[in-house]
């Protein structure tokens, strides 16, 4: 079932962040990167599958390979999936908490 993604401003930066990051690291890596989140994207859309509830209706993926979580909101009913943050596991919760408000 195809869902639409809409993702909060900083989401978006956190997402364009780790690509250059990944991609200065070495050529093709942060392709690797957008792949990953990708694959994480289409196992969110499953109907089937719901994933951890990080608070209220924030739930959080890990993606595969790379330090990072994305934290989403998932409406059922108007078939949209809203990132709030791609979160590197090694950055200050607070952060986490200030771009999910």
């Amino acid at each position: 079932m195809s869902y639409d993604i809409v993702f909060t401003p900083s989401a978006d930066i956190d997402l364009q962040d780790a690509f250059k990051w990944y991609e200065s690291e070495r050529p093709l890596l942060g392709w690797e990167f957008r792949e990953s989140f990708s694959r994480s994207m289409d196992r969110i859309m499953d109907e089937r599958i719901d994933y951890q509830v990080y608070s209220g209706n924030i739930r959080f993926i890990r993606l595969v390979r790379f330090p990072y979580k994305v934290y989403y909101i998932k409406d059922t009913e108007k078939k949209q999936i809203t990132v709030l943050a791609v979160f590197h596991f090694k950055k200050n919760p607070g952060e986490l908490r200030n771009a999910l408000e």
